[in-house]
């Protein structure tokens, strides 16, 4: 017991050190991997060995995945799909605040889908800012909307769930969590655009920010309209036809090429790859890291020193599933302890295997926790959004905090009502 609780406060302590910015999360997920298995008594020897190096190699399926995602994305801003998409969208609201912002946020949401990477963002961006902007939508609530459409269709992202999977266990997979993942998508969708709704009709004209040249871009040729279908063409693969995700994302890949421009497909498969791998260097880093880390935690001698802990505060009751996942959602900022993607990782990896909650339900509660990281001041989109529209990143995280945590509740029981129906049940 005195080495689970000894772990715990090392981990919270690097946790704060996090939050404070005093050490990157980068180091931090190695060293916490590092740190708590000596602390259980594991030698240094095995540390090395079976945790460190090990857990380096644990996701190079994800990886992987991740690699092509992100040629993906490129493929998409090489061919001016993205653009194409996201000019249609600002056709159709026209000059109208609220329609404008509604159909991109839908635009965005549609690309996320099959691209969610930095670069990917900032492309889009670019362009959905400064046209949300000069029809008076402020700043901080043009960056607010694609922060949050964003994250509306990443919960789709083939890529996303490869991670979840490798991480939680093989039974925590898109299919399995459809229903639950569907309703979400419609919660997250409608409290999208009554954030739309109401911070665009209740903003002050006076306040409205002001497009600046410099920040414009020069239009280019629209895709045409059924190369648009890119980003779904590897998730209809998936499901309709149950092609394996890395075939299903080349024959996206080819597809977004062959439809744009056919005749310079070798030259954009190569520039997609290399900056693909390039956007993604931070997340092959932190990958490596939660590897490290979900080693470490799913060490024997760890697992049985943090267990007891763990199973005196995890949920019995439907009720308590519910609450217990809403109310530490903002935990889910600054890639804290109930952050998937961060420290999380290795509590989330406990929390499914501990033997009291359907590890599929704890899958499914990490991820809608996940989109509480829309209100993250720590996320890379924020913190670039909220400098090109000139606002501060933490006007963006209180902006979202309530919206996000209505669509976390929401979700939670609605998730909480389908596996309670389900064969497998909602707890063990």
């Amino acid at each position: 017991m005195l080495h689970g609780i000894i772990i715990i406060l090392v981990f919270f302590a690097v946790i704060a050190l996090v939050v404070i910015r005093k050490l990157p999360l980068l180091l931090a997920l190695p060293l916490v991997g590092f740190v708590i298995p000596l602390i259980a008594g594991v030698p240094f020897l095995t540390v090395a060995d079976e945790i460190i190096s090990n857990g380096s190699f644990r996701y190079a399926d994800v990886l992987v995945t991740t690699i092509f995602g992100a040629a993906l994305g490129m493929v998409m801003k090489h061919c001016g799909i993205t653009q194409t998409i996201i000019r249609k969208a600002a056709e159709l609201g026209g000059d109208k605040p609220v329609a404008i912002s509604i159909a991109l946020f839908a635009a965005v949401a549609i690309v996320f889908v099959g691209a969610g990477q930095m670069g990917t963002y900032v492309m889009m961006a670019t362009i959905a800012l400064p046209i949300m902007m000069t029809v008076g939508v402020p700043g901080v609530i043009a960056q607010s909307i694609l922060a949050l459409a964003s994250h509306v269709g990443s919960i789709w992202s083939l890529s996303n769930w490869q991670y979840f999977t490798s991480l939680l266990g093989e039974n925590v997979t898109l299919i399995n969590c459809i229903v639950p993942v569907t309703i979400t998508t419609v919660v997250y969708a409608a409290v999208g655009v009554a954030f739309i709704v109401i911070q665009v009709k209740k903003s002050d004209p006076a306040l409205w920010a002001t497009l600046k040249e410099a920040k414009t871009k020069p239009a280019t040729e629209n895709a045409p309209w059924y190369s648009l279908l890119t980003p779904l063409v590897p998730l209809a693969l998936v499901f309709i036809f149950n092609i394996a995700t890395i075939p299903a994302m080349i024959i996206g890949i080819v597809y977004g090429c062959l439809t744009t421009q056919a005749s310079k497909i070798l030259g954009i498969l190569t520039e997609s790859f290399i900056e693909g791998i390039n956007e993604i260097r931070s997340s092959i880093i932190l990958t490596i890291g939660i590897g490290i880390l979900v080693s470490a935690v799913r060490y024997e001698n760890v697992a049985n020193a943090i267990a007891p802990l763990l199973l005196k505060i995890l949920p019995t009751s439907m009720l308590g599933y519910i609450l217990f996942f809403s109310l530490l959602a903002p935990l889910q900022l600054y890639r804290g302890p109930m952050g998937i993607w961060g420290m999380g990782a290795g509590l989330g990896a406990l929390m499914a295997s501990a033997g009291v909650i359907n590890p599929i339900a704890v899958g499914m509660a990490l991820v809608i926790l996940d989109r509480f990281m829309a209100a993250d001041p720590s996320l890379t989109y924020n913190i670039w959004g909220s400098d090109f529209v000139g606002c501060d990143v933490n006007d963006i995280m209180k902006k979202l905090i309530p919206y996000c945590w209505i669509v976390v509740l929401l979700s939670m029981i609605g998730a909480a009502f389908y596996f309670s129906q389900t064969p497998a049940g909602l707890f063990i």
